[in-house]
């Protein structure tokens, strides 16, 4: 039964480096997110012809690699719960704060 103890070690090595690089992505993806709903929100606000926006909005959306349904999924993921929507929204604002500095540069 010793003779397993290196392989138990190594496969525990290999689970914890993989739950790291899948929590890498999903803080990736989180603000992948994050961005292009921040995107999409600086277009409504700016643009002034409903389907020219619309467009615009659409092409964010596939921009940032997501499909119009896979965005509006992933948005109602985080309101499933009053704090991931908070967390969310937060996250959110502090992305269009950074644009707006960014822009004013």
């Amino acid at each position: 039964m010793n003779c397993y103890r290196p392989y138990a070690l190594w496969l525990g090595l290999f689970g914890i480096a993989l739950l790291n690089t899948s929590c890498d992505n999903l803080e990736q993806d989180g603000q992948r997110l994050v961005t292009t709903y921040a995107r999409v929100l600086v277009e409504r606000q700016t643009g002034v012809d409903s389907a020219t926006a619309a467009r615009h909005i659409d092409s964010i959306i596939k921009a940032s690699g997501y499909t119009v349904e896979e965005f509006e999924q992933q948005l109602r993921s985080h309101g499933t719960t009053p704090q991931s929507l908070r967390s969310f929204y937060d996250s959110v604002s502090t992305e269009l704060g950074r644009m707006r500095s960014d822009s004013t540069r």
